[in-house]
């Protein structure tokens, strides 16, 4: 603490220490929809370095070995690469986070949306103890809810065409789409087994709602804009695990809510023929 008040006090500011109890954080809600953005209110914040974590709803301790699912820190102009070199060094009263697919990015263990579940917010002192634990100030919990059923049964795919030549964009329609951030379409080789209820990684795959695999954020490659209906794009610029251009044979594709994994909230459905040239 000694160090602490040193630096504070060599760039002209002092440490004001407030009652561990006087610190709180609400939430705007206790449920959210699957991709709601989730905003977090700092009620009062005196900590040297605080962020704002979530966290799985079982999680009593957290160090710095540890990974929460997100995080942002609880003071304005500080990005997750700064922190906490650069520390938060104002005292704020009511500043709101926003966790969600737009910067600054607050993705971890998990990148938007989170998954369905139940989780707890929690402001946290960034100075670790003796022990490397950090302290929770204040944590409220809430809950994610899974997505309808109907939301993804009534999504549809339909490829312009029945069958590409090998090396030509492939472009695909989509329609009856939920308006969830991240949404994207992938590009499979082999028919989904009967009975399953997981897909594994695309061939290839876009986002829906930008037509490519970078996003629109500066932060990261999460994609904000979210489309009813539109086309999209397969072709060597966009992005996968595969090699283009495909080889000949049937592909099918599936569209998917989720971007963490295992995948579950999916619908495959139609399929192309790649022809040799």
């Amino acid at each position: 603490m000694t160090v602490i008040s040193n630096l504070l006090t060599a760039i002209g500011l002092s440490l004001l220490v407030l009652d561990v109890n006087a610190q709180k954080i609400k939430l705007d809600k206790t449920k959210y929809k699957y991709g709601a953005d989730i905003t977090v209110t700092v009620k009062k914040n005196a900590e040297f370095r605080p962020f704002v974590s979530i966290l799985k709803n079982d999680v009593t301790d957290f160090s710095y070995t540890d990974a929460d699912e997100m995080w942002l820190p609880a003071c304005t102009g500080v990005s997750q690469d700064d922190f906490p070199w650069l520390g938060c060094f104002e005292i704020l009263d009511g500043v709101k986070l926003v966790f969600g697919v737009n910067d600054p990015d607050s993705g971890n263990m998990q990148q938007w949306p989170l998954k369905s579940g139940k989780y707890k917010a929690c402001l946290m002192d960034a100075l670790e103890s003796e022990d490397q634990v950090y302290t929770f100030l204040s944590c409220e919990d809430f809950k994610v809810k899974k997505m309808k059923k109907k939301s993804i049964k009534k999504m549809k795919i339909v490829p312009k065409k029945s069958s590409f030549p090998s090396g030509a964009a492939i472009k695909v329609d989509f329609e009856k789409v939920a308006l969830v951030p991240n949404t994207w379409i992938g590009m499979y080789k082999n028919p989904l087994p009967e009975g399953s209820n997981k897909i594994e990684e695309p061939l290839w795959w876009v986002y829906t709602g930008c037509n490519n695999y970078e996003g629109d954020q500066e932060e990261s490659n999460d994609c904000a804009e979210v489309k009813k209906e539109g086309r999209v794009t397969f072709n060597k610029n966009h992005g996968g695990n595969g090699e283009w251009p495909l080889e000949a044979g049937e592909y099918y594709f599936c569209i998917s809510y989720d971007y963490n994994r295992p995948y579950k909230n999916f619908k495959c459905m139609a399929s192309v023929e790649i022809t040799d040239n």
